[in-house]
């Protein structure tokens, strides 16, 4: 049984959603201020459209969707908080 989210021709996954926004989740009790954990959220976002563009260049079915989008937002909420 597979568990995804439709969004438009993509499937993704509800682990790596719930991934993603718990992420940002930890952001916010981390920094505490809305224009941080907004920077953590667009770095996701990019991540997110960089795996799809590493997917369409490499003419691939199937990537895995937490990689770059985890490791922007954590790498990003680490240095913000190191920062504060």
């Amino acid at each position: 049984m597979y568990v995804t989210a439709y969004v438009g021709l993509l499937n993704i996954g509800i682990g790596d959603v719930m991934a993603y926004s718990l992420l940002i989740s930890v952001a916010h009790l981390l920094l505490r201020r809305a224009d941080l954990v907004g920077m953590v959220f667009v770095s996701v976002v990019l991540g997110l459209i960089s795996t799809l563009w590493l997917m369409r260049k490499m003419r691939l079915k199937y990537a895995p969707g937490l990689p770059l989008p985890l490791a922007l937002g954590l790498v990003l909420t680490a240095i913000l908080r190191t920062l504060l």
